[in-house]
């Protein structure tokens, strides 16, 4: 009978840039609350062009969550989709500028 072959424990893979923008340098570990919606609150569904992992979706999540009239903003990584329940004090633009900031953009309605 043969010996079988000795199994090498599989390396570790290798530390790379997942982004492309490097828009978010590592996950954030600070908790981020989801954020009450207030009865009045709109919703507004934008689809964000440049995440490339799920570290951008928590980034992107984070900074547009600090904009000020912002209840909550949560954003799906998978279908690129950001949705933003806020007050009557935001519009379309604000929004986008808080999308800027965290270094993605919003792609045109189709």
């Amino acid at each position: 009978m043969k010996p079988l072959p000795m199994i090498q424990p599989a390396a570790a893979p290798p530390v790379d840039d997942c982004c492309a923008t490097g828009a978010c340098a590592a996950p954030s570990t600070e908790s981020s609350p989801v954020g009450e919606v207030d009865a009045s609150s709109a919703l507004s569904v934008l689809r964000i062009d440049g995440m490339d992992c799920a570290s951008c979706a928590v980034t992107l999540e984070r900074v547009v969550r600090a904009t000020p009239g912002v209840d909550r903003a949560v954003v799906n990584f998978a279908t690129a989709r950001l949705d933003v329940h806020h007050g009557a004090g935001i519009d379309a633009a604000g929004l986008a500028a808080a999308v800027a900031r965290a270094g993605f953009s919003v792609r045109p309605a189709a």
